[in-house]
């Protein structure tokens, strides 16, 4: 998996992460009570020394930042730089936690007891608006590929120095959506209640490392990829291998069309004995293993992997 580095998107996240740091290291080190948590009505109503809890901001910005680092590299190999809003997300987060802590310094350093009402919660929110408009811009700083109607990379020799002749990714975009919405909920939610407590409940701590790891798993569609003796199938942002092997042992390769509900009871990953599907669309490709199961993957552009599947040496049997 080829990782870009060149993340301009990513920077004031980053940056917005290494000031949190380095403020919650300077209450750290000068020790004492810190405002720990304020009101709606900008009241702080709990102070304490700052200890390694605290640093678990740090974690939960990272949680942002990741996931959507992942999704950063979907929608640049999808040349969609219009729609790359992972830099924005992850950046509106991180200036939120970022100005709340700063607030809380603020109060510390000058002993204040009352904030403004408005401060609580309009303040953060309109730094974390700015840096997320900041990362949106920085993207145009970016080198994207050229735009293509689809999702298909047919680069000769291979793809990207891969071997991959034939290659093609699917996602279901309002299903990601859903997860990513999820997914910042709860974590927004751990937040406050950490904030307010400085504790995580057990439950919903294991709740959401399920929710991340269905994310993982589920989210960012899945790959298709071909070259002469290799056929690969993954799924979600880690590109879990579900099928790795040999397209000369693959027999009655065919297009064919897809009902998602009638078919196979929904969409993305269709686990079973007898047939697994990964459900995007109503066409795709469908072809039988050694052991007799068969697998149906949905394509934009199922007739040239068929084609691709057939030159690897596929058999059609029937």
């Amino acid at each position: 998996m080829i990782v870009h580095w060149n993340k301009w998107g990513m920077i004031p996240s980053l940056m917005c992460m290494a000031a949190t740091a380095a403020l919650l290291a300077v209450m750290f080190e000068r020790g004492g009570d810190w405002p720990l948590h304020a009101n709606a009505d900008g009241a702080i109503n709990r102070t304490g020394p700052v200890g390694f809890g605290q640093c678990a901001i740090i974690l939960i910005q990272a949680a942002f930042i990741l996931p959507m680092a992942m999704l950063d590299e979907v929608m640049l190999k999808a040349a969609s730089r219009r729609w790359n809003i992972s830099g924005a997300i992850s950046g509106f987060m991180c200036g939120v936690t970022f100005s709340a802590v700063g607030l809380l310094f603020v109060c510390g350093i000058y002993g204040l007891r009352q904030l403004p009402s408005w401060s609580v919660i309009w303040m953060p929110t309109a730094f974390g608006l700015i840096v997320a408009l900041l990362s949106y811009l920085l993207e145009f700083l970016r080198k994207y590929p050229e735009n293509r109607d689809t999702a298909m990379r047919a680069v000769q020799p291979d793809f990207r120095g891969t071997g991959w002749v034939c290659y093609e990714r699917v996602t279901v975009p309002a299903i990601d959506l859903m997860l990513i919405v999820i997914a910042v909920i709860m974590v927004m939610s751990m937040t406050q209640i950490y904030v307010g407590t400085g504790r995580i409940p057990l439950p919903l701590l294991v709740s959401n490392i399920v929710v991340a790891a269905v994310f993982l798993v589920v989210g960012g569609g899945f790959t298709m990829a071909v070259a002469p003796g290799k056929l690969l199938v993954t799924t979600g942002w880690l590109k879990i291998p579900l099928f790795r092997l040999d397209p000369a042992t693959v027999v009655n390769v065919e297009a064919v069309r897809i009902n998602p509900l009638r078919d196979f009871g929904g969409w993305l990953w269709r686990p079973g004995s007898k047939a697994t599907g990964l459900i995007a669309g109503n066409r795709g490709v469908r072809f039988e293993l050694p052991s007799g199961k068969k697998v149906t993957v949905s394509l934009k552009n199922p007739e040239l992997m068929v084609a691709a599947l057939k030159a690897a040496g596929a058999q059609v049997l029937r």
